[in-house]
């Protein structure tokens, strides 16, 4: 006896129901083994997606002094050599998905509410911003026709800032860890391509410096920028127009306050930060742009104004916001902006340790489209080759193939 097998999107009941009484026995009980099969042996495998199980929260790896819990492993904070052998410290920063901008509107009317969602890749960020003494060993290494072009602007320093000369502040040992100032984008951006880094992007920087979470206000958690133990200040800014009220008139040494909950200093106050994007007045150019991309970056060379993020020591209470943003002219260079530098992350296996060690810490998952580890979803050419190589899916179709489809019904080739 010779069985046909036909195509059939037929269900089982319909395909019972087509049976005779005598078969039906036997039908449910191939349906039901299969059934067993598909369940135990589970689904076909279209990609290799990092999914690990939800973890309840944790409350180890506490820094005893400052009380912040960190989300990120310690040895993801790694040496990173300069060309001249000075070495910097920097965090993987593990990717995913946040609301950027402020939570709410802006009172001000000056601010973008946060209301797009942006996607970053893994990066690499300083853990703390560029210093004096990094930068002066850079001019170093410079024949000394360059060394003029990209020391940092002493004029700007003097006019603005009264107390502390530049030649003070730049060149003595005693402020060789303090956050180097008065370096226009250019500069910034020439510095960060000798180091073999680059400066990170809007939405990079205020990822990292949100630890990753949406809805902060500051790095930290919580709304207030004092110690609700101590009444001390969060970070270096002008309080009130105070601008010693956190024991710094000017710039503090980089590290002097509490770090975030991924381990990066001063990502609120002390200098504000150069980004690598031009600015915008909306980000409704960030949400074209991110149709394409992850990791938006919006940098038209027709656009001079670049974003500047963290506010500085000068910058009140509502400037320090993770949220908030503010541009200065590639030009510009002023005491109250410094950089610090990212760099692009290549290893897999560092990036999902990254996102376990924050899984394990915070018992939620840090990004739901886990960009390195989601592969594009299947054709349906794949999928039923896929289908064919699984034996289980073989039987199966043949078995519904065989109940399912009626006879094709003949046609009469004679002369009408």
């Amino acid at each position: 006896m010779k069985i046909k097998l036909y195509y059939t999107k037929s269900t089982p009941s319909e395909i019972l129901n087509k049976c005779g009484n005598w078969n039906k026995r036997i039908c449910s009980n191939v349906l039901l083994c299969l059934s067993v099969f598909v369940i135990s042996c589970g689904s076909i495998q279209t990609g290799d997606r990092f999914d690990p199980e939800p973890i309840q929260k944790s409350l180890f790896d506490v820094d005893p002094e400052t009380g912040v819990q960190y989300y990120l492993d310690a040895d993801l904070v790694q040496e990173f050599p300069l060309p001249n052998g000075v070495v910097t410290k920097m965090i993987l920063i593990p990717g995913g998905e946040f609301i950027m901008g402020l939570n709410d509107e802006d009172p001000l009317g000056i601010q973008p509410s946060g209301n797009i969602r942006i996607a970053v890749n893994s990066f690499w960020i300083d853990q703390f911003e560029v210093t004096n003494a990094q930068y002066r060993m850079y001019l170093a290494t410079l024949p000394k026709d360059e060394q003029s072009e990209m020391r940092p602007d002493s004029i700007a320093w003097e006019s603005q800032v009264g107390g502390v000369q530049w030649s003070l502040y730049f060149y003595d040992e005693g402020y060789a860890n303090y956050p180097v100032v008065c370096l226009n984008w250019y500069q910034a951006k020439k510095y960060a391509e000798w180091a073999g880094k680059r400066l990170p992007s809007e939405a990079e920087w205020e990822f990292a410096a949100r630890s990753g979470v949406s809805g902060r206000t500051y790095p930290w958690e919580g709304i207030y920028s004092r110690n609700a133990r101590n009444g001390d200040a969060l970070a270096n800014f002008a309080s009130g127009g105070d601008y010693s009220l956190d024991g710094y008139v000017l710039t503090a040494p980089v590290g002097a306050f509490a770090p975030n909950n991924f381990r990066l200093y001063d990502m609120a106050g002390n200098v504000s930060e150069w980004c690598m994007d031009s600015y915008f007045a909306s980000y409704k150019v960030l949400k074209m742009a991110t149709k394409q991309l992850i990791t938006p970056t919006y940098n038209s060379p027709l656009e001079l104004r670049k974003v500047v993020r963290g506010g500085s020591w000068a910058s009140n209470e509502y400037f320090i916001g993770v949220g908030v943003r503010d541009y200065r002219y590639a030009a510009h260079a002023s005491p109250r902006i410094g950089l610090r530098l990212a760099m692009e992350a290549t290893n897999p296996i560092m990036q999902k340790r990254a996102r376990e060690g924050y899984l394990t810490r915070t018992g939620q998952m840090l990004n739901p489209n886990r960009v390195e580890y989601t592969k594009p979803q299947p054709t349906p050419e794949e999928i039923r080759a896929a289908r064919k190589k699984n034996p289980f899916y073989r039987f199966w179709d043949s078995i519904t193939n065989v109940f399912s489809r009626k006879k094709p019904e003949q046609t009469n080739t004679g002369n009408q």
